[in-house]
């Protein structure tokens, strides 16, 4: 199991094989902890948690396609999220030419976004959420468009930025639901007028980038359901 464990080029012949089986991939990044002195890779590091223990972490890659999965690698718990990223694709050399790579918001970054398509990146078709905070949901984008998921009304609309396409999605029981908790805050002095009125126009609203031009009936039975996963307990 050591040996299997350290020989990298074995394992990348591998991830490479399995990475060809599917046209949709997923990343993502776990980690485990450990008090053990002799991990080398155990480091102090971020976890949502915020556990103070040194951690490893483990990225992850699986085909949305077929469920199953086509890459893990360990790595220093020390490497933030946006950096496994990097470290991954660089040292696999993946050939995910014509796939998609879809990430969660917790990797968004302009960096991200340079690195995966920008002219002198990776050339890698990528789907991935802005968070609330990003500049790009200041973008005007008409929502002409609409579907339902989850018995959950949702309005859409498109729009070509620079090299890249956003896609924006409205939910409206989200929305409800935001617009209440933020007058309640505003009520209980928890926030100024300014983050309510800016949560206020982003309240129910889910931003997509992507270097793909999708069609939306594509975009809202096909690719969309994974994403919009991460903002509802489904």
């Amino acid at each position: 199991m050591r040996d299997v464990g350290v020989n990298r080029a074995g394992q990348n012949v591998v991830f490479k094989e399995l990475t060809g089986m599917g046209n949709q991939l997923v990343y993502d990044l776990s980690s485990m902890f450990s008090r053990s002195m002799g991990i080398n890779q155990a480091e102090m590091g971020y976890n949502k948690d915020k556990i103070q223990v040194p951690q490893i972490n483990l990225a992850l890659l699986c085909s949305a396609d077929t469920g199953l999965p086509t890459m893990i690698r360990s790595l220093p718990g020390s490497v933030k999220d946006i950096k496994t990223l990097y470290h991954s694709i660089n040292e696999l050399e993946l050939d995910i030419g014509g796939k998609i790579l879809i990430l969660d918001r917790g990797f968004f970054s302009e960096g991200v976004i340079k690195f995966l398509g920008g002219k002198k990146g990776k050339k890698i078709s990528y789907i991935l959420p802005a968070k609330r905070n990003s500049r790009y949901y200041d973008t005007r984008i008409h929502l002409n468009g609409y579907f339902s998921y989850h018995n959950r009304l949702i309005k859409s609309g498109k729009r070509k930025y620079n090299d890249f396409y956003l896609y924006l999605f409205e939910d409206q029981d989200l929305r409800l639901e935001e617009q209440k908790t933020l007058y309640r805050k505003l009520n209980e002095h928890k926030i100024d007028r300014r983050k309510f009125d800016d949560g206020m126009k982003k309240a129910g609203k889910i931003l997509i980038l992507s270097v793909k031009f999708f069609n939306m009936k594509v975009m809202h039975f096909y690719l969309i359901p994974p994403i919009l996963c991460q903002f509802y307990e489904l």
